[in-house]
């Protein structure tokens, strides 16, 4: 099992033009937090914010990061992170999403 595998909790951060998602899963994938903030074009400062809420939350955790959405490739680039390209959809009478790789 590689070291990246071996971390059991992981953060996504959808980062839209208008919103920063973010979402922290357990190795079940049972969701353990979950936000949603507007950004006011200052997408940096929301993401960093965030993460440090999450850090205090998480203090003696280590944690995957996974950035997506239209505005998150250049902060991915910059924080040398993967960059996912998906599309999500929760039809109204599931509690399941529907899952595609666009990539």
């Amino acid at each position: 099992m590689s070291e990246i595998t071996a971390i059991p909790y992981a953060i996504g951060i959808d980062i839209g033009s208008t919103t920063v998602k973010t979402v922290v899963l357990d190795e079940e994938h049972h969701v353990l937090s979950s936000s949603y903030e507007r950004h006011f074009s200052k997408v940096r400062e929301t993401v960093c914010g965030k993460l440090g809420e999450l850090a205090q939350q998480y203090p003696a955790d280590a944690m995957r990061v996974s950035i997506t959405g239209s505005a998150g490739l250049g902060l991915a680039q910059a924080a040398k992170l993967p960059s996912l390209s998906w599309a999500v959809r929760m039809p109204r009478s599931s509690s399941s999403p529907a899952v595609w790789n666009s990539a």
